[in-house]
């Protein structure tokens, strides 16, 4: 049962909003037999699944409530739960293991439908890959690591100049030029249509060495392609970390 938790890398076809995403838990409960058999024993079930399809981060509160005393209330707490216990460990599996110890329900759910942990770790897995915070983490740390490099490779280049070493010096020189000049390019390509103005404005983070942290900046907070660019937020990250 666990493939039919995944569609389309946990994007739901591109349909992202809390509505869409709690629709399709509905749905899902509906046309699996399986499920069905879950939340007519079990009515909360459904907004357990709710919560932890949304993906988004709250505290994690510890729940020990037996199985057959769970409430709506409980059971609301528990699939909130399962987002902080995945993004604590680096292994899907190893999260909703987690999850399933810290809330005494998940275990005892699990011991009596054996199939149903494997379905969450199927849901984690897209959650984890569709999150804002899962990605955030991705760019964030992709856009440290690039200006790190950069600052690093500026470091050696006055190194060698400094050394009188001038063949180093100028080869250095040359590579931080066409890093530049390629990053200077992509910017072109994707702010053409939007006047120079814009072209100019998107250069200037390229000059001073801070593109990868606008990236990361505009992709966390969820900035989409504009008219008239080229590529997407995303795609500019990927083609400026070449």
């Amino acid at each position: 049962l666990g493939v039919d938790m995944v569609w389309d890398g946990g994007q739901l076809g591109g349909q992202e909003s809390r509505k869409d995403r709690e629709k399709h838990m509905e749905e899902v409960c509906k046309e699996s037999a399986a499920l069905r058999e879950v939340v007519k024993k079990y009515p909360w079930f459904v907004t357990m699944l709710k919560r932890a399809r949304l993906g988004e981060l709250s505290r994690n509160k510890a729940v020990k409530v037996k199985l057959e005393c769970l409430e709506e209330k409980e059971a609301r707490v528990i699939g909130n739960n399962l987002i902080p216990c995945l993004k604590s460990r680096k292994v899907i599996a190893a999260g909703v293991d987690q999850w399933k110890l810290q809330n005494r329900a998940v275990g005892e759910l699990f011991e009596e439908f054996p199939w149903m942990e494997g379905m969450f770790v199927e849901l984690g897995k897209g959650v984890v890959k569709s999150a804002p915070w899962g990605l955030m983490f991705r760019v964030c740390f992709g856009a440290l690591t690039s200006m790190v490099d950069l600052v690093t490779d500026v470091y050696v280049t006055v190194k060698f100049l400094n050394a009188g070493k001038m063949g180093y010096f100028k080869a250095s020189v040359a590579s931080l030029g066409v890093s530049i000049g390629l990053q200077l390019f992509i910017v072109f390509l994707q702010n053409r249509n939007l006047g120079l103005g814009r072209v100019l404005k998107e250069a200037f983070p390229v000059l001073i060495g801070f593109k990868p942290a606008v990236d990361a900046y505009n992709i966390a907070k969820g900035k989409k392609q504009e008219v008239g660019q080229t590529f997407d937020p995303l795609a500019e990250m990927s083609y400026m970390k070449g």
